[in-house]
C-alpha cells in the first residue's frame, strides 16, 4: 500500500509541477510582448493534456499491483 500511494504521489507531482512551469513560463513570455494571447492560451490549455499518458501509467501499474496481489492471496 506504501508504495502505491509514493508512486501516485510522484506521478501527480511531477505532472502537477510540469504543468505550473509551463503556465510560469507563458506568463513570462507573455509578460514581455513575446508571444500572442492565443498561443499562450492554447498551450495552457494543452499542458495538462501531456500528461494524461503518465497518469494512464500510473492507474494501469496501480491495477497489475492489486491483481498481482489478489492473484497471490489466492495461492
Amino acid at each position: 500500500m506504501r508504495v502505491t500511494f509514493l508512486s501516485a504521489l510522484v506521478l501527480e507531482l511531477v505532472a502537477t509541477v510540469s504543468t505550473a512551469l509551463v503556465a510560469v513560463e507563458v506568463g513570462c513570455v507573455l509578460l514581455y510582448g513575446h508571444m500572442a494571447l492565443q498561443p499562450a492560451l492554447f498551450l495552457l490549455l494543452l499542458a495538462p493534456e501531456f500528461y494524461i499518458p503518465l497518469r494512464m501509467l500510473g492507474l494501469r501499474f496501480h491495477a497489475g499491483m492489486a491483481g498481482t496481489s489478489a492473484a497471490r492471496a489466492d495461492l
